[in-house]
């Protein structure tokens, strides 16, 4: 990894600075070191020069746009239904039922990211399956981007939904 200064001269830099547009830019230890005129470039001797042949250069930063929350306290607490492994309705049942019998009695099932179209059967597990896979605890289901939701009965029970509730 080369640790010299890296300095791009010859640019229209956009500082952000009301008007303020620079020609030049230093780079020393992966940070902006200097904004300035194509002149300053002379202040660092020892860095590798980049001639920008008038090119634009605009502040930006990098948004690798992770979701903490998914990757952290979904993938620790949820079953992660994004796999490829979840390719069928019993490989879901499966992973519900093995969760249950590992989860203390009336704990909350979850799972996330459910793709119908990776299932054989081409639609989403029902209620009445869900209460067969974990019959003494809730389970709640998500579909990719969390659009639909399937739920066993005990989970719409503690959610205070039956036949009476009316349709949001």
């Amino acid at each position: 990894m080369n640790t010299s200064p890296l300095v791009i001269t010859n640019a229209r830099v956009r500082t952000l600075d009301g008007d303020r547009v620079a020609e030049m830019v230093a780079i020393e230890h992966g940070r902006i070191a200097s904004v300035g005129s194509s002149s300053d470039a002379r202040s660092w001797p020892k860095a590798e020069v980049v001639d920008a042949r008038g090119a634009v250069l605009i502040p930006s930063f990098i948004d690798s746009h992770t979701h903490f929350h998914r990757a952290a306290v979904l993938r620790a607490h949820f079953i992660d239904l994004d796999q490829e492994s979840f390719d069928s309705i019993p490989a879901v049942l499966a992973a519900v039922r093995e969760r249950a019998g590992r989860s203390p009695k009336a704990a909350w099932i979850q799972g996330d990211s459910l793709r119908e179209h990776r299932l054989k059967e081409r639609r989403w597990p029902v209620r009445g399956e869900l209460d067969r896979a974990a019959p003494d605890h809730p389970v709640i289901l998500r579909s990719l981007g969390k659009h639909l939701t399937m739920a066993n009965s005990l989970a719409l029970k503690l959610a205070g939904i039956d036949r009476d509730t009316p349709d949001p």
